[in-house]
């Protein structure tokens, strides 16, 4: 995993939002719903340029898994609306240790396992945010994960 350093702004985001087990079926469902709401609202130009966000707000290790929260989240601009099964609030933004990820359950895994070998190799000193999950590929192609690493800085 090579890493790159990314600084996401603050910006207004269009979200849905999954309360349940964090990889549910619920959660590709969502996403499938979230492109074609994208798709339908003419966002496809911020889905190139951005991705879709996938933002876990809670600890598994700390929430049980029915009470999870994950959302799906596009940036969008100050003048755009949310609109029908969405809604919108604002994204803190930072500094992030960008990991590109094959979009596999094993490459995942993997990812998940390797984590803090990786933060404690780079000495990187993390920020009070969640791992973020960007997708910037469409459902059909083949997929790239990239795992957002929030750090200080």
């Amino acid at each position: 995993m090579k890493p790159i350093i990314e600084i996401l702004p603050t910006q207004k985001i269009v979200y849905m939002r999954n309360v349940g087990p964090y990889g549910s079926v619920e959660n590709f469902q969502m996403m499938q719903t979230f492109q074609q709401w994208i798709e339908g609202n003419h966002l496809g130009d911020r889905l190139k340029e951005s991705g879709i966000l996938g933002i876990p707000l809670d600890n598994p290790q700390q929430t049980p898994p029915e009470a999870c929260r994950y959302d799906l989240a596009l940036f969008i601009s100050e003048r755009e609306v949310a609109n029908g099964l969405v809604q919108e609030r604002l994204f803190t933004g930072g500094k992030y240790v960008v990991f590109e990820v094959p979009h596999t359950t094993e490459a995942v895994e993997r990812f998940w396992l390797t984590i803090d070998q990786q933060i404690q190799e780079k000495q990187l000193r993390l920020r009070n945010s969640p791992i973020i999950e960007r997708f910037k590929a469409v459902i059909g192609t083949e997929q790239i994960c990239e795992f957002l690493v929030p750090i200080e800085g």
